[in-house]
Order: C-alpha cells, then sequence, then structure tokens
C-alpha cells in the first residue's frame, strides 16, 4: 500500500480513536502491516491492517477488535514519511545493505511499520524488519567472474515472478525444439527489495553468456 493512502488511515484512526475519549489518540501508538486478501477475478489482491497499542488502557469501541501481537526481534530503520521512494528505499536498505553485513538473517515473524505524528499529520515512520540470530556458518569466497553478456526478462507489478518466469520458459521452449541448451550459458534470477504491492516491483530471469554463445539467445533483452 502506498504512503499516501497509509497516511489517509492515520487521519480515519485519529479520528476514531478521539470519539473513542480519553486523548487516546495522543497515548496511542499506530503500526501496520501488509495482509494477503482473497484473490478477485483471478488476480491477487492485497491489504493492509493498522494495529494500535495503548500502555494505559484497553481502547473499547465497536470499531476495533482485539487481537493477539506476537512481537519478536527487529532491526528498525527510522526515515521521513515523505513519498513512496522513501519509503522503499529505507526497506531496501535494511534488506541489502544492513541484513547481509549483519549477524542476523529474516526471521520469520510479522514485517510492521510504526507511524509518528506531529501535530496531527504522520511525519516520521520506524521500520521494523523481523530477525533472528544466524545459528549456521555460511562459507564466504571470493571468486573471479569473467565479462559476459546478461539477456534476461524482467516484468513489474504484483504478478512479475510468474510472468518473467513464464516468458523465459516460453523463451526455451522455442529454442530448445526438444533438446537441451546447456551450453547456452548460466541462469541467473533477481528482483527489486521491497513490496511487492508496489509499481514498481520487478523480477528478472536471464542468462549470462560468453560472447560466443550470444547468438542462440536472441529474442530475449
Amino acid at each position: 500500500m502506498k504512503p499516501e493512502w497509509k497516511m489517509r488511515l492515520f487521519g480515519l484512526l485519529a479520528r476514531r480513536l478521539g470519539q473513542a475519549g480519553g486523548g487516546k489518540s495522543a497515548k496511542a501508538r499506530i503500526f501496520g502491516h501488509n495482509v494477503d486478501l482473497p484473490d478477485a477475478d483471478g488476480e491477487h489482491q492485497y491489504g493492509y491492517r493498522v494495529l494500535i497499542f495503548s500502555e494505559e488502557e484497553q481502547i473499547v469501541s465497536d470499531a476495533f477488535t482485539e487481537v493477539p501481537f506476537v512481537g519478536g526481534l527487529y532491526a528498525v530503520r527510522k526515515i521521513a514519511a515523505q513519498s513512496s521512494k522513501t519509503v522503499q528505499e529505507g526497506w531496501n536498505r535494511l534488506l541489502s545493505e544492513w541484513l547481509p553485513k549483519s549477524t542476523f538473517e529474516i526471521g520469520t515473524h510479522q514485517y510492521i511499520e510504526e507511524f509518528i505524528a506531529y501535530n496531527g499529520k504522520v511525519s516520521r515512520m520506524n521500520l521494523y524488519l523481523p530477525v533472528q540470530k544466524k545459528f549456521r556458518n555460511e562459507p564466504i569466497e571470493v571468486v573471479d567472474l569473467t565479462t559476459a553478456q546478461a539477456f534476461f526478462c524482467r516484468e513489474y507489478g504484483t504478478e512479475a515472478q510468474q510472468a518473467a518466469e513464464r516468458r523465459l520458459i516460453d523463451w526455451y521452449d522455442r529454442k530448445s525444439n526438444g533438446n537441451r541448451l546447456d551450453h547456452a550459458g548460466k541462469y541467473y534470477m533477481s528482483y527489486y527489495y521491497g513490496a511487492k504491492d508496489s509499481e514498481e516491483y520487478w523480477w528478472e530471469n536471464g542468462i549470462l553468456a560468453a560472447d560466443a554463445e550470444a547468438n542462440a539467445l536472441s529474442e530475449l533483452e
């Protein structure tokens, strides 16, 4: 869900908390996370669940449902709530820059975002990445790879992975004509770290090939 929509949700919640009385909108902490919804017309749907945590007292209102939150260990990045790009870059830095250099790996608990308001408007966000300590040794080696050309299929949006994989499979079926193409380079995949419901999300499947193998990879990008 885009940050602009999340800000609207925050405003709606603030009003409902105010209607609940007791100044709860000023005392409560507001979090949120993506949720999967039932498919509609064959397309996957996404939603956003908002969680309200109040340390002082229970919120009693028909507008809210009480649910347990498991919690867990998190790495937190603090960002300014400016745009979709800012939020996405915040998540990317946690996943692609901080996490690989840390002694942690992705946990199994929930990703969450916290909204911090000033004068009734969201001004900052805290991004909570679920983590757990690494309990296995992963050998790391330094290798020298020769220069190669990349031929790939890239798609965008919520169905990017399936669409990119299908394009590569269709290409392979056409080119192979029943024969294996083991000589045609090395297969790879890459994708954009972040929420799959983002319009900027992409998935790429491709083949790395030396110059001599390039002719066999026509029709790919």
